[in-house]
Order: structure tokens, then sequence, then C-alpha cells
């Protein structure tokens, strides 16, 4: 994805995960069509700046530097033809790739995520996979549906559970 004219990165931004966290929420409670996620929605909701793929300007990102070792990404896939859904990633990475601690993006944690989709009218359901295992949690409302995955929060708090990706689809 081209990020500038010269095909330069620039710096990524930093924000707090709190932040991005609650103007994530917003903009889900927002949503009804596929325009609510546009660039310049995606822009005004988030308060980064989104890059759009010169190559293929359905596809464009954002993302911000949350610490040293957490930063967050926002991908979305525009659909091309009329009634084609559009889909948006929204996801913590981990930069050491060393399954580190969540603490500092988890101030926000899934009870709150899913609280707030819960007064927003989204339905919550968890998803199983082999041996009754949790994969993530899906909630729904209208044509918005969402697929929260979620990990420990750290070794000794396995049980406190914070929100790593969001994958939408409306």
């Amino acid at each position: 994805m081209e990020t500038t004219q010269n095909n330069t990165t620039p710096a990524a931004p930093r924000m707090t995960a709190e932040e991005i966290s609650h103007r994530m929420l917003d903009l889900i409670g927002n949503l009804k069509t596929p325009d609510d996620i546009s660039a310049k929605n995606l822009e005004i909701a988030t308060g980064l700046k989104v890059y759009v793929d010169s190559k293929n300007p359905n596809e464009y990102a954002a993302g911000a530097k949350i610490t040293d070792t957490w930063s967050v990404r926002i991908m979305v896939t525009a659909g091309v033809k009329e009634g084609e859904p559009s889909n948006l990633i929204f996801s913590f990475d981990d930069q050491t790739h060393s399954s580190a601690s969540m603490t500092p993006i988890c101030q926000v944690d899934f009870d709150a995520y899913s609280k707030r989709l819960t007064e927003l009218g989204f339905q919550a359901r968890p998803y199983y996979g082999e041996h009754n295992r949790l994969i993530y949690w899906y909630f729904t409302r209208g044509k918005v549906s969402l697929q929260i995955s979620i990990r420990g929060e750290n070794r000794d708090k396995v049980n406190h559970d914070c929100v790593s990706m969001i994958v939408i689809d409306i």
C-alpha cells in the first residue's frame, strides 16, 4: 500500500488504547451502511490519517503506535459492487511478536466492549471451535456483524479478557 506520493512511510502517530477503543465503539455504534466506513468517515471517526491504496482505492488503512510494544491497525476493504459488503479489521498488534502482556491495551477490556455493544443494540453469542474452545464472540445488529477475538491479559491474568481484534462486515 502506498502511503505518500514518494512511497515513504511517515512516523506512526501515538494514541492511547483507551482512546482508540472508545473511538471504535462510537464508530461501530453509528454503522448502518458500508459508506459509514468510507476512508473519509474512518479518518473523522478515529482521528487518524487514512492512507488509500493508489492501486486499489477500495482498500485503505490507518494505524498508530500505542506503546513501544503495541500498535493499532485498521484496514478496510470496501465492497466494489452494489450490495457487496465492506470489511473492516481493527487489531492491536504486538510489534515484538512475543505474546507480550496486553495490560497496556486492556484498559477497555472485553467486558466493557460487550457492555457497550449490547447498549448499542447488538446481540452477542460465543462461537466455539474444536474441543469447545472459544474462538471469538459474534455480535450482530441488522446488517452489521462483528467478530471479536479475545485473549488473556497476561500470564498472571489469563482470565481477564482483552480485545485483540475486531472484524466488521457491513
